[in-house]
């Protein structure tokens, strides 16, 4: 979802290597807000990044989890009229 100031993205990485989506977003000029390691202008006292659903293999069993949108984040949401779908 996004609107003239923020946009709210489901990013699907394929490694864990770290820091890769903060950086990748910091480098085309759209930091994660509340990030302070990779500098977002927007003030906020949590950083506005979530794992919502993590799949896995492990001995060809397949594990999948989900985790709820804290309440922080969800209000930032309703704040800024954004969306989350989470299918």
């Amino acid at each position: 979802d996004k609107n003239s100031h923020f946009s709210f993205l489901e990013l699907k990485p394929i490694t864990g290597r770290k820091h890769q989506i903060r950086k990748q977003l910091y480098n085309i000029g759209h930091p994660i807000c509340g990030d302070n390691k990779y500098f977002s202008n927007i003030v906020n006292k949590n950083l506005l990044l979530h794992a919502y659903k993590i799949k896995f293999m492990i001995n060809k069993k397949k594990f999948l989890y989900k985790a709820i949108l804290p309440n922080y984040f969800n209000d930032f949401l309703k704040k800024k009229r954004l969306k989350f779908s989470n299918n």
